[in-house]
């Protein structure tokens, strides 16, 4: 595709070649994102908190972490894990923010607290909407596009001077090495 046509809410917002159309998405995208009110997680858990630091992020370093969720009501949290999407909404990455093997008891009025890194951030350059995959006693839920973050390309990184639609969704942190060998004889060598 060497086109991009963009809409917002019906609205045509942009009729442009694929590279320009790509950055007015992502623009769009963490506007309505970063707009999400607090909201209540089911009957007992409200959300206080979920923010990232440095927000962007570059790639390859550490994304901290706050996350807290306030109980309502009596509760007991089974599961509890990040969801990462890329900017076409698809899955590209899952924390599990559970205690080995424990859950999460909480009574009315009690704040649980989790702060932390993503250590390393392996994600190509591009805005993330982040959500919670969450498991109580009384219900079982996906919640998406609740904050989002940026990473930004590496201060020395090669990979990141493609275009965004060759990019994929993970960058690999590598180290090789290159070796011209000698090919075959041909003709006349020997």
């Amino acid at each position: 595709c060497n086109r991009v046509i963009l809409l917002n809410r019906g609205q045509l917002t942009h009729d442009t070649d694929t590279a320009a159309g790509l950055t007015a998405y992502r623009q769009q995208s963490s506007e309505v994102v970063d707009r999400v009110p607090t909201p209540d997680l089911g009957p007992e858990l409200r959300l206080l908190a979920l923010d990232f630091s440095p927000n962007p992020v570059r790639v390859f370093t550490n994304l901290d972490l706050n996350l807290r969720l306030q109980a309502t009501a009596d509760c007991r949290i089974h599961d509890l894990c990040l969801l990462v999407y890329n900017e076409l909404g698809q899955r590209v990455a899952i924390a599990d923010l559970r205690e080995a093997a424990r859950s999460y008891a909480l009574t009315a009025g009690q704040t649980l607290e989790l702060r932390g890194a993503l250590q390393r951030i392996a994600l190509v350059p591009g805005t993330y909407a982040v959500g919670l995959y969450l498991r109580t006693s009384t219900h079982l839920k996906d919640y998406y596009s609740l904050r989002s973050f940026e990473v930004l390309a590496g201060e020395n990184s090669q990979l990141m001077s493609y275009a965004a639609e060759h990019l994929g969704t993970m960058a690999l942190d590598l180290k090789f090495e290159t070796n011209v060998l000698a090919g075959p004889p041909g003709p006349g060598r020997q």
